[in-house]
């Protein structure tokens, strides 16, 4: 089961750092004005939390300290969307 948790951290850890970088790109393409990229960005953006969201879920899954893991999960994507 901790393997199972670790693995799932790992792709949450991915889809949160890609949801940031696209984050980031919203940003710098809204100050360039270049709505084209913006919305491409977004989209990517809104699809990266989206995958962070479903692997927060799958840390649930596996029941114990997995479901408090997963309420610090929801903590960090909140905290990056507040941002």
């Amino acid at each position: 089961m901790e393997r199972r948790r670790k693995q799932i951290e790992m792709q949450f850890d991915y889809w949160l750092k890609e949801a940031k970088m696209a984050k980031q790109s919203v940003t710098k393409a809204a100050m360039l004005g270049d709505l084209v990229l913006s919305h491409e960005a977004k989209s990517y953006y809104d699809m990266a939390v989206e995958e962070a969201r479903h692997w927060a879920k799958a840390m649930e899954k596996t029941g114990g300290y997995g479901i408090v893991e997963k309420k610090n999960m929801e903590k960090k994507i909140t905290k990056l969307n507040e941002e």
